[in-house]
């Protein structure tokens, strides 16, 4: 499996606990050197840390996983539909864990400055960028790549992993506080629900 922005690794000793092998990649230097020793002190054998940042390895690999885990990225994204869908290229199984823009919330607020619009699957999905609200300490910060980021509305988000083939999807869990609102889902292309049927 791929896990994407691992940060200090305790996920993925959880997943390998579980029974998984896997790679994940971190583009935060410190934070990747905390998933290294995690690994040590750990003793973690089935899972492999990469640095770098995944979009664009996710862009020009030919890998396919059996899962992709994304949690606490999509909301770290700049352009969050071009993650969802370079996952989509890779895999027909996703956790998700992100938050989401309130309906009805206002594109101002800060740290939002901005509201746009993204064409995708014959819809025009609204963009709620943000900006990082951090202090002078910013490379001990957890985040994004770039100086802020885009929020996408709840539904948005079932929308575009429906348009990208995954027809079943689940949330498990969800926060509705205001402007901090998130929520997780497992969310199957039918072909991978078919075939999980076909070894049981």
């Amino acid at each position: 499996m791929l896990e994407l922005g691992p940060l200090e690794g305790a996920q993925t000793y959880l997943l390998e606990r579980a029974g998984a092998h896997v790679t994940a990649i971190e583009a935060n230097k410190r934070n990747y050197l905390k998933c290294l020793i995690t690994k040590e002190v750990m003793g973690m054998r089935n899972a492999r840390f990469l640095l770098g940042n995944f979009l664009p390895w996710l862009e020009t690999s030919n890998h396919k996983f059996d899962v992709i885990w994304a949690s606490g990225v999509l909301y770290h994204m700049t352009e969050p539909l071009r993650l969802l869908r370079a996952i989509a290229a890779h895999t027909d199984r996703v956790f998700i864990w992100t938050h989401y823009f309130p309906e009805g919330g206002n594109p101002h607020r800060p740290p939002f400055y901005r509201r746009r619009s993204v064409h995708f699957a014959d819809r025009e999905i609204p963009h709620f960028d943000r900006l990082y609200l951090r202090p002078r300490w910013r490379p001990l910060a957890c985040g994004g790549t770039a100086a802020g980021s885009c929020w996408l509305r709840h539904d948005d988000i079932l929308f575009a992993l429906r348009a990208l083939g995954f027809s079943r999807t689940k949330v498990g869990f969800e926060d509705r506080q205001p402007y901090r609102g998130s929520f997780a889902l497992v969310a199957h292309r039918e072909s991978a629900c078919r075939g999980a049927d076909d070894r049981s």
